[in-house]
């Protein structure tokens, strides 16, 4: 069961937004269920929601907290007075030896029948200004309150009733600790958000709260000129996303030249000590992901094939402006209610943290589940990379759930590394094209996919129209591909030379005696070095290995007399087994 001290680190790490609250619970519950023993700090680590840093921050947090709870405070005239000093020392406004001096100099007062404010003595003797008081002042009429839902943070008028959380519904509360917080804005008893409301941010002037997600506060916000809603997105600063913050805002300033259909317009954006700020058009619509875990499997095919070809063509546009997304997942996919498709947030990978080999810690940018297996061992994104991720998102769209799932970080790299992920479900021959298509995009060797976003949208088009992609007609894909086969000419009769099918789709030739399978067999065979299953059944371990690699599908080299009358042999012996086979079956 956790303990009180616990459930307080876990309090501190969802106000400070290291962490969600379903990764809280998720900890708490291995706790209570006594599946895990462990610190709650030790397991948000070992789960990557957390780093090395962050871990050593939440210490000395939840320390200096009970600290302050077990610490006597100091007697002095007036309710308000111990709060005063506690939020001085708080902000770094006066040290502790200042604050006793002004703390005696009232109590002389006091005995000498003078009554002054400890924010007069200290205006007095010049510690503080009046402009300082003031602003302490105001700030004790206002509380710190936390969702319990979804984490967000507000100002709220000290002792009024608290509304409802403007993000998610989610019941807000005052947390059972006094700390400064950074807070996303300040909440009316109404219900209203009214800290940035008003205020002008690169031109824009943010008139109304629209909404909250992970990655920061959603404001409706006014362009200068057009009439028309803007969306201002703020996230608050810390020493923890100030780098990532910076790529990001750099990428959206190098969006803000880029005019496509398919991802987010970018307007306006910048960076202060306080907060980061990215002014995008106002899209109505969720993301893609309200598709994942939903029960009853994914998207129609017809329908995951154009959400991925609009987000291929947004992620090429963006990849011909040499920007990488880093992070594209289903939630940074937007569906608009006319049922466009935007890419958004380019460059915004969050890190997390892992353990290595060496039993040390190590730090990767995004989202682990959309994670490249190259990325995983620490190589730089390219073109690929995003790929990968789409191609998991395609998935995820066509089955309903994601390719690979765990709750530990260490068991996704295993997937992503070494793991094939489930077939997909194939009913159909644009269903199949599909999957052939995701399996070129997950193959575990990024030279296996396709090389560039605009190779994709060609393959996704050639499934459409009922051809074949040509994940299905050219080596790469997953671990079972016939990776060292010849393709099978797309004009000419077929028949497979094992079960006799004409299904052509996917047919490969056999590199040693040139006999064509189909893809059902090939999969059966489970072919090593693009083999068939006579020739597999007749190669000793060291033959297969001394396979040369296959000739290109289009240009055949003709063989040396040597090789020739045996190649030619082969042929015939397998022309001969394929009639046979014909006439068993009639």
């Amino acid at each position: 069961m956790p303990s009180p001290q616990e459930r307080l680190l876990g309090r501190i790490a969802l106000a400070s937004g290291m962490i969600t609250q379903e990764q809280l619970d998720q900890c708490l519950a291995l706790q209570e269920d006594g599946k895990s023993a462990r610190p709650l700090g030790d397991l948000l680590l070992e789960k990557g929601y957390i780093t090395r840093e962050q871990q050593d921050r939440l210490l000395a947090m939840q320390k200096r907290h009970l600290a302050e709870a077990a610490a006597p405070v100091p007697r002095m005239e007036g309710r308000d007075e111990p709060v005063f000093g506690r939020m001085l020392l708080r902000r770094g406004l006066v040290s502790a030896d200042q604050l006793n001096e002004c703390l005696r100099q009232q109590e002389r007062d006091l005995e000498r029948g003078r009554h002054r404010n400890l924010g007069q003595v200290m205006v007095e003797k010049g510690y503080l200004t009046r402009e300082q008081v003031k602003a302490v002042l105001a700030e004790q009429q206002k509380i710190i309150v936390i969702c319990n839902g979804c984490g967000a943070r507000f100002n709220a008028t000290s002792g009024a009733k608290l509304p409802k959380c403007p993000a998610c519904g989610g019941v807000l509360a005052a947390p059972p600790w006094s700390v400064s917080l950074p807070v996303v804005d300040t909440i009316e008893p109404n219900g209203e958000t009214t800290g940035l409301i008003g205020k002008v941010l690169g031109g824009f002037k943010l008139l109304e709260f629209a909404g909250r997600s992970a990655k920061g506060t959603l404001y409706k916000a006014q362009h200068p000129t057009l009439d028309r809603p803007m969306a201002a997105k703020i996230i608050p600063v810390t020493p923890e996303n100030r780098e990532l913050l910076v790529r990001y805002v750099q990428a959206a300033k190098a969006l803000a030249t880029l005019s496509h259909p398919n991802v987010l317009r970018v307007h306006a954006a910048g960076m202060d000590a306080r907060f980061c700020y990215v002014v995008t058009d106002f899209i109505h619509g969720r993301p893609l992901s309200v598709f994942l875990d939903r029960g009853g499997g994914g998207v129609p095919p017809q329908e995951a094939l154009g959400y991925a070809r609009s987000a291929a063509r947004g992620m090429a546009a963006a990849h011909a402006r040499k920007i990488l997304h880093r992070d594209l997942t289903p939630d940074n996919v937007l569906l608009s209610v006319g049922r466009e498709v935007f890419v958004k947030d380019f460059c915004f990978a969050r890190r997390f943290e892992m353990e290595s080999d060496g039993g040390g810690r190590r730090i990767l940018h995004g989202t682990p589940a959309y994670l490249a297996p190259e990325l995983w061992h620490g190589a730089q994104p390219d073109v690929r990379s995003d790929l990968y991720a789409l191609g998991v998102t395609l998935y995820a769209l066509l089955a309903g759930r994601k390719p690979f799932d765990s709750m530990k970080v260490s068991d996704l790299m295993r997937q992503h590394l070494s793991t094939p992920p489930a077939p997909l479900r194939v009913g159909d021959p644009l269903t199949e094209a599909l999957a052939s298509i995701v399996e070129k995009l997950l193959a575990k060797d990024p030279r296996d996919r396709y090389a560039s976003a605009d190779d994709l949208i060609q393959d996704l088009g050639r499934a459409e129209r009922g051809e074949a992609p040509r994940a299905l007609t050219e080596p790469g894909g997953a671990e079972s591909r016939p990776a060292d086969r010849a393709a099978v000419p797309a004009s000419g009769n077929f028949a497979c030379a094992n079960c006799g099918t004409h299904q052509k789709i996917g047919a490969r030739r056999c590199v040693r005696c040139h006999v064509e399978i189909c893809r059902d067999c090939q999969r059966q065979v489970a072919s090593v070095n693009g083999l068939c299953a006579e020739c597999l059944s007749t190669s000793s371990v060291s033959a297969l290995r001394a396979v040369p690699p296959p000739p290109s599908p289009k240009r055949l080299p003709s063989p040396s007399p040597e090789r020739g009358r045996g190649a030619a042999a082969r042929r015939a012996e397998a022309t001969r087994r394929l009639r046979q086979r014909r006439l068993r079956g009639s």
